[in-house]
This record gives C-alpha cells, structure tokens and sequence, in this order.
C-alpha cells in the first residue's frame, strides 16, 4: 500500500512538473524572442553530421566547386557550383576560375535557396542538384549567414541579402544566360523577398520556382506541426505568432507576390506534413490572380499523397524533369517574345520526333541583332531535347525594319512557321 502511494506520488510530481513546464514555455519565448527566431531558423541543426563542406565530391557531386563570397563585412558564406553533367569531364581538376568562366556557357543556371536546418549539404538537396545539373543545369546553392560553414548571424534581412549578393554575383559572369530562382521551404520565403527587390530594379529572374511554399510565416507557423500542442493554448498568438514578427521575421510570399513580375512555376506535395499543401494552393490562388503576374504564367503542380513525396522528396518525380524541361523552356520563349508562335509548334514537333529531332534540319533565318540570342536559344534546346538540331543560319539584313518588313512573307510560306524568325522544315 504504501508502495502504491509512493508511485502516485512520484507520477502526480512528474505531471504537475510537466504541466508547470508546458505553462512556463510559453512565457519564455515571449520574454526571450531569440528562442522563437532560433525555432524558426533551425540552423543550429547540422544534418547530416560530419560532412566537410568544402568538399562535395564526398556527396558525390564531383564536379561541383566549393568556394567562399563576402556579402557584407565580417559575413562569409559557402557556396556550391555544380555544373550540367555534360561538362562532368571537363570539370575534372578545375578550379574555381574555370567554374566561373563556365558559367558563361550556353546552359541555364539555377539558384537554389534552401529550408531551415541543415547544410547545402543535405542528403535531399544533393539529390535535387544532381537531378538538375542531368538535365543541363548549372546549379549555385549556398549556405546563408549562420548556416553550415557560412559566418554570421541568421536574419530574414541578412539572409536575403547574402542570395541578392550570390544572384548578382552569377549575372555578372552568365551574360544573357537564363537565370531561374529556385526555393524551398523556408528558402520560398528568401525566394520571394529577393524576386520582389529584383523586380522592383527592374531585373527580374527569368523565372522563379517555389518548392512546398507558404503564404506567410505566421500561417506557417500555425500550421507547422512544432505548434500542435499550443494550438489552442490561450494567448498561442500573442505569445508565439507576436513574437516571431518582434524578432523581424515575416517571409510574407503572400505579400512579395503583389509586386513580382516574372514566370512563376509552385510545386507541392498533398501529404506535406511541414507545410500543408493548402498554404502552397493558396498563395497560387493569390498569385494568379495579382496583377503584377498578367503578362506572365502562373503554374501549380500538386504531387498526389499516394506518391509520397511529403516535404523534401519531389525530386524523387519521374515526371520532375518533363516538367521542368517544358515549364523552363516556355518560361524563355516567353523572355524572348516568342511564347505563341515558337512554343507550342516546336513543342508538338519535338513531340512528334522523338529522338529522330536530333536528325531535324532546321532553317533560322534572322536578323544580325537577334542572332545570338538564337543561337543561346538552340543551344538551350539542345539541353532541354537531348539532341542537338543541325542549324543553319541565315540572316535577314542588319536593321529591325528589314527585319519587320519581312515577317509576313515568312508567314505566307508552306513550311510550318514556328516564329516570324524560326522556320522548321519537317
């Protein structure tokens, strides 16, 4: 008996303990707003452990450099460059001048901002480089300030400065080159803050790509599963939600895409347990709809439950690079002006060929202005393909209006007319 009582004993301290906890926490994130930013964060999470992040080849990406940019004093961040694996040869014993001067090659390039927790070097997101750079990407990723072996301190401000600084840095050695945005996560939030700037001095990516985005990081947080047991706890606003905005983090996407003027393409799971898939339906519905994004596409593509692709496994999609190959590629038709008369004949043709397209003999004729653009984009289409058309130029004069002047006479011609500059004879 008196056994008996002293296990009740015992079990009424440990839950009178536990309760005065579950009590306390609450007032302490309030009082102390870096617990919360740190739970948002999560960059003092290092997985998978012990990797050394200067070198990536031990994460099978060998033909990936590691270097180091300086976005601001006494801020240093890590980057990866993994170029497309067509150049995997050439890569070999390159240093980081080659990989530089690579990036000038007639390729995409993707940035890739990733979530919270863990390293550039994390095992999902070297499996999405290695999918990206087989389909002819370059692929640049970093860790931001605070992450991984990147110096400094975590901020939504800081972090959206170090992925300002890496863009800026790929422009200045791409050239004319598309450039995509790619973020997951929490890296949606660093996405939609950098596209937004961007935009607003007026050189937008060429198309940005949010990966299991949210709307905002209060409905995020709401939802994530961290806050189930204080949902429905008295105050969860006041004490959670308040604070993250105190501590200047507000990832605000739903706010971002009022003001963002180029492609946007979301991709998210049904059985995302991080962030529930009807943030992700939702901030498409506000997008498609935002007058910022009338003269650009606006895509969802939801991945069904059954296949199990929950917060990080997307890449996993056979279909992933169907989709990105056509999406991407209609994205720089569309740069170039070339979305109703290029893209869905030469998407049919390609269609129709098969792996016969790379024995196609096309006849470009355009104008000296124009052409290298066209050829930047034939080479491009020889990546998203997998088989690189014989091309032969012609040119058309050197002035836009002998240019114009000889548009309608290609239209009249029997030849399938992809383009008033783009003639497929099939």
């Amino acid at each position: 008996m008196v056994r008996r009582y002293g296990l009740w004993f015992r079990l009424r301290k440990l839950i009178i303990w536990l309760v005065g906890v579950y009590i306390a926490i609450p007032f302490l994130v309030k009082l102390c707003p870096v617990i919360q930013a740190k739970l948002v964060f999560l960059n003092f999470v290092r997985v998978p452990y012990f990797i050394d992040l200067k070198r990536p080849q031990d994460q099978g990406l060998n033909h990936t450099c590691n270097y180091y940019l300086q976005p601001e004093e006494d801020v240093t961040i890590g980057v990866w460059h993994t170029v497309p694996a067509g150049l995997w040869k050439d890569a070999q014993g390159k240093d980081q001048p080659w990989y530089e001067d690579v990036l000038g090659s007639n390729h995409p390039i993707i940035l890739y901002l990733h979530g919270n927790a863990g390293t550039r070097g994390g095992d999902h997101r070297v499996e999405l480089y290695k999918v990206l750079s087989f389909l002819g990407y370059h692929v640049v990723t970093f860790d931001y300030r605070g992450w991984g072996d990147s110096v400094g301190t975590p901020s939504e401000r800081g972090m959206t400065y170090d992925a300002l600084h890496v863009f800026d840095w790929i422009k200045a050695r791409s050239g004319d080159n598309p450039l995509y945005i790619w973020g997951h996560s929490l890296g949606t939030g660093v996405a939609t803050n950098l596209v937004r700037r961007l935009c607003e001095r007026e050189t937008p990516p060429d198309a940005l790509i949010l990966e299991s985005p949210f709307t905002n990081i209060r409905e995020e947080a709401k939802s994530h599963p961290f806050s189930v047991i204080y949902r429905y706890f008295p105050g969860f606003d006041w004490f959670f939600l308040d604070t993250i905005t105190m501590s200047g983090i507000k990832f605000a996407n739903d706010e971002n895409v009022k003001y963002i003027s180029c492609s946007l393409l979301i991709l998210h799971a049904e059985d995302d347990p991080v962030v529930p898939f009807h943030l992700g339906k939702k901030l498409y519905n506000l997008a498609a709809t935002s007058q910022s994004f009338r003269d650009y596409k606006v895509q969802f593509i939801p991945f069904h439950t059954d296949l199990g692709y929950r917060h990080k496994y997307i890449y996993r999609s056979p279909e992933l690079p169907r989709i990105l190959r056509w999406k991407l590629l209609y994205v720089w038709c569309s740069r170039k002006k070339w979305v109703a008369e290029i893209f869905i004949p030469l998407e049919k043709a390609i269609g129709t060929c098969g792996n016969s397209w790379g024995n196609l003999t096309m006849g470009i004729v355009t104008e000296d202005w124009l052409l290298g653009s066209t050829k930047a984009f034939f080479s491009f289409l020889g990546t998203v393909a997998k088989h690189e058309p014989e091309v032969k130029f012609d040119s058309l004069g050197p002035t836009k209006g002998q240019f114009q002047s000889n548009i309608h006479r290609h239209h009249s011609t029997p030849e399938l007319c992809l383009h008033p500059i783009l003639l497929l004879d099939l």
